[in-house]
């Protein structure tokens, strides 16, 4: 009995465990860019006050014509980046749009993760205009050493969450374990991805959190009589 007791009181003691994700709220950030996330182009993606007052997050129009938005990819790649150009009025049925081909992802820096655990993926998603179905990945990378310095990290691990977006915030999540079969992963990134239909999507609160770990079993009890 006094063991079980201990045990209690140790796990009611044990800390909570941390989410990874360096800003996932986007609430800190200058000149245009959150904290620990890739800069915004612009015209795709923004870094923007929330709707319903939740403060600031990341959103994303892919109504926009596929032409503009490559254009627009090799604008920030130069230094420094030139001011984003109104995007141009779109027509049906919209497949010349970035939607209907490549999509929009929006990526956060690099996140080191501990070998052998799970993590559970939560986001905030809503959208305007009807129901749509973005997508919010979980990429594990490992190092190649047989390539270049600046390119040796690559892609080992990949699963996604699909989130059944409308009109309100809903939070949606998934678990993930992005060493289990792939133990050399040693970074992840979070990659919001939005694509088809056409249409503003809207991203907050992106938390990527160990699961617990399991329990130690409880001490047998003592043989007794039966209740």
């Amino acid at each position: 009995m006094a063991a079980a007791m201990a045990f209690l009181v140790l796990a009611a003691a044990a800390p909570a465990e941390k989410d990874v994700v360096p800003n996932g709220a986007f609430e800190q950030g200058k000149d245009g860019k959150p904290d620990a996330w890739q800069s915004p182009d612009g015209l795709c993606t923004f870094w923007t006050q929330a709707p319903a007052g939740k403060g600031r997050c990341i959103k994303i129009d892919t109504d926009v014509l596929r032409d503009e938005f490559l254009a627009r990819q090799k604008e920030m790649a130069r230094t420094p980046v030139p001011p984003a150009r109104p995007k141009s009025p779109t027509r049906e049925p919209k497949d010349d749009t970035v939607a209907g081909v490549e999509g929009v992802s929006y990526a956060s820096d690099w996140i080191e993760i501990a070998p052998g655990r799970s993590y559970t993926l939560e986001v905030d998603c809503r959208t305007d205009g009807g129901a749509k179905t973005p997508k919010v990945f979980v990429k594990g990378y490992f190092e190649d050493p047989r390539r270049p310095p600046d390119l040796r990290r690559r892609v080992k691990y990949e699963k996604y969450l699909s989130c059944a977006a409308d009109e309100k915030w809903r939070t949606f999540s998934m678990t993930c374990a992005p060493t289990a079969k792939t133990p050399d992963v040693k970074w992840v990134r979070v990659i919001i991805f939005a694509y088809w239909p056409p249409g503003t999507y809207w991203f907050d609160n992106v938390r990527l959190t160990p699961v617990a770990a399991d329990a130690p079993p409880e001490p047998p009890k003592k043989p007794g009589k039966n209740p």
